[in-house]
């Protein structure tokens, strides 16, 4: 998609995303705090998005506002009751999150194409993801004033999927803030707030002590029939520590 220049006048506004996050609200003196990862994040957003919108619409530049980023959605040309929308595209992001969620629950998860995701729908939903994954939820608000939560997979509905390629170790290094299902081989647990990994044997009783205790892990994973699987690692229990 080109992203020529309209002129103002012939602009026509379709609707604001906004990824709201309580690390932007403004301090005591009025003062507004970026929050990179945030910003990253829903920058990343906006440009998979502009690749699957139609000709006739855009996406301005990211901006900062109190409590949020935004972007401003225009129609090129003011087309009365012709007027593009966002809630096509809204609705088969939902349809496309509802797949992959299933598709998870699989022994052996299908490829997101294969469960009807094309390749630009789950750059979006990849964004989305990583948004949720920072605290930060997009709020989709219409022209009309409807207004919709941009769809977010969960971590896990990511990490299943095939890889497209052989996959090396990743590095683990972070606090366990969740946990997850698991399976026969060990219990899942979240990092950080964002991706899920299993530890091999590792018991649901131990995996909630864990997070009780804010532990630290460390160690590499290696891809396991589509979930990153720790068989060697280091755990540090960071409330004893301070």
């Amino acid at each position: 998609m080109t992203n020529a220049i309209t002129p103002l006048d012939e602009r026509e506004l379709v609707a604001t995303l906004s990824a709201r996050s309580e690390k932007l609200l403004p301090a005591q003196d009025e003062s507004i705090f970026e929050a990179p990862e945030v910003l990253n994040a829903f920058t990343q957003l906006v440009s998979s998005l502009r690749a699957s919108l139609d000709d006739d619409v855009f996406i301005d530049d990211v901006r900062i506002a109190k409590g949020a980023y935004h972007a401003d959605v225009y129609a090129k040309e003011k087309l009365g009751s012709m007027q593009p929308s966002l809630e096509p595209l809204l609705e088969q992001l939902g349809k496309s999150v509802a797949s992959l969620e299933l598709n998870a629950e699989r022994p052996r998860p299908l490829p997101a194409a294969d469960c009807g995701v094309a390749k630009g729908m789950l750059a979006i939903l990849e964004a989305s993801k990583e948004l949720a994954a920072v605290g930060a939820l997009v709020d989709v608000d219409h022209k009309g004033g409807a207004a919709q939560k941009l769809p977010a997979p969960t971590p896990r509905a990511i990490s299943a999927l095939p890889a497209h390629k052989d996959r090396q170790s990743r590095k683990v290094d972070g606090e366990v803030t969740g946990l997850g299902r698991g399976d026969a081989r060990g219990c899942e647990v979240q990092i950080d707030g964002g991706r899920y990994f299993i530890v091999r044997n590792l018991a649901l009783e131990d995996a909630w002590s864990w997070v009780m205790a804010r532990a630290k892990l460390t160690g590499k994973a290696n891809w396991d029939n589509g979930q990153w699987v720790l068989d060697t690692y280091q755990m540090q229990d960071q409330l004893v520590l301070s």
